[in-house]
């Protein structure tokens, strides 16, 4: 329990902004409250709103904040190593809650569904990465594995690779996903090209490429919906 002094008009602030969100939650925040609060956790006893407010300013969004590097926060005056790792933390963990909330559905037989799985799988993500999604002949979740990640310059993977990950989980039909940070969803030409040429390779080996997805932000797109693979389908649909 915080302790008071009377002679201090701040004394017993953070208890009450906890106590604060205990009843009301964060929806009743502003973006700068909710970065106080979080910074208690990292700067113990001392003020924390005007180094919201310095961070609002010096990265312009509080999304951009978190996806902020663990450096570049460091170098906000004020910010302690504990603060900068709990802010690079944040991305990080709330992509892994939605993630494990997602598989525990385990069915992803919609374009929209696969979607909405790699948007949360690269939440935060500021370096490229590409992701194989491994499904059995339901279409139900076995794995999501990471083929590569950080500095990748177009789409590059080797089949080999793709080929050890499915026959390990024993997958039928597999779903290719990489982000374009600070891009847009769209596939470069080099994705369409490296995506077609990959695909009866796989088949060859009774291995089916569904679909490859390209991630940013929020927005993604389905390459078989594009019609770089195979016939279009509707948005809806069973595999």
């Amino acid at each position: 329990m915080e302790k008071q002094d009377n002679k201090n008009p701040h004394a017993g602030h953070r208890g009450r902004v906890k106590a604060r969100f205990l009843e009301e939650g964060l929806g009743a925040f502003a973006d700068h409250e909710v970065l106080e609060l979080l910074l208690y956790f990292g700067i113990p006893q001392k003020d924390t709103n005007l180094l919201a407010h310095q961070l609002l300013e010096q990265f312009g969004s509080f999304r951009q904040i978190f996806e902020a590097d663990y450096e570049q926060l460091r170098q906000i005056p004020g910010m302690t190593a504990s603060a900068a790792l709990l802010l690079t933390l944040i991305p990080q963990l709330s992509r892994r809650y939605i993630q494990t909330t997602e598989e525990m559905d385990g069915l992803l037989n919609s374009t929209d569904k696969i979607g909405h799985f790699f948007v949360s799988r690269f939440m935060g993500q500021t370096a490229e990465e590409i992701c194989l999604l491994c499904l059995d002949s339901s279409c139900r979740l076995v794995r999501c594995e990471t083929l590569s990640e950080g500095g990748v310059n177009g789409f590059e993977i080797s089949p080999r690779r793709i080929v050890e990950v499915a026959l390990q989980c024993k997958a039928t039909n597999l779903i290719l996903a990489h982000n374009h940070p600070g891009g847009t969803a769209r596939p470069s030409s080099q994705d369409i090209r490296n995506t077609q040429a990959l695909a009866p390779l796989l088949q060859r080996l009774r291995l089916e490429l569904l679909d490859h997805f390209i991630i940013s932000g929020e927005d993604y797109v389905s390459m078989m919906e594009l019609g770089y693979l195979g016939v279009k389908k509707v948005r809806e649909r069973q595999f």
